[in-house]
């Protein structure tokens, strides 16, 4: 259903809609935009503990600088030196970087970028086998499947307790987050009801918002 008023008015929503065997949540009154932009400081957490063996995330993103960061991922030290890797995702030296794995074992796939382009990458972990996919292009490592206890977080590392480190200056234009080849997450970019830019979960009709400092910049809106 769609509704119209005049700029500046109240929006009366439309009839909400009926599905058998569904309940409907309500109307979110927020405004999508094309990217949601961090300047370094910024992050969100997803709230996403991977288990699955079989696990996916896809991120329309483009960088907007070099710096060492994180354009996502969550990590747990292990005996103070080694550490675990969930679906990190660096950018350094014009180059991102793929880390998927556990201790010493330290699987990666570097792709040249740049700060002109957007870029679609899927990282997928299916049973025993780490598959990155950049723009179509595909790169496959047997890997076990190990997973950090801390959630997936985006423009950010999680190693938990609230630490997000390494920091990536990015624009994120969607993430979809699967388990077990079920969408859990399917996050937009959008102006909340109050115009704070932020990420809207159209599976659990969600806002998230920014769990480090500084504001995010909204990217344009859609359709103007």
């Amino acid at each position: 259903h769609t509704t119209t008023c005049e700029s500046g008015e109240n929006v009366t929503p439309p009839t909400a809609p009926e599905k058998y065997g569904y309940t409907f949540r309500g109307w979110k009154e927020c405004i999508q935009i094309e990217y949601l932009e961090s300047t370094g400081t910024q992050a969100i957490d997803t709230g996403v503990v991977f288990s699955h063996p079989n696990s996916k995330v896809i991120i329309k993103f483009q960088p907007t600088s070099y710096e060492n960061s994180c354009l996502s991922g969550a990590e747990t030290e292990v005996n103070g030196s080694n550490s675990s890797w969930t679906f990190i995702a660096t950018l350094k030296n014009t180059e991102t970087c793929i880390w998927h794995a556990q201790n010493t074992t330290q699987n990666s796939f570097c792709t040249a970028i740049n700060t002109s382009n957007t870029y679609v990458l899927e990282m997928s972990q299916t049973d025993g086998v780490f598959t990155k996919t950049i723009n179509g292009v595909s790169y496959s490592k047997n890997n076990i499947p190990y997973y950090t206890l801390n959630s997936f977080a985006l423009f950010a590392d999680n190693y938990g307790n609230g630490n997000y480190t390494q920091k990536a200056k990015a624009r994120i234009y969607y993430t979809k987050i699967y388990e077990n080849n079920t969408l859990v997450r399917d996050f937009i970019p959008v102006l909340d009801t109050n115009g704070v830019p932020c990420l809207f979960d159209r599976v659990e009709a969600k806002f998230y918002y920014n769990a480090g400092t500084g504001d995010f910049i909204a990217g344009p809106i859609i359709g103007e």
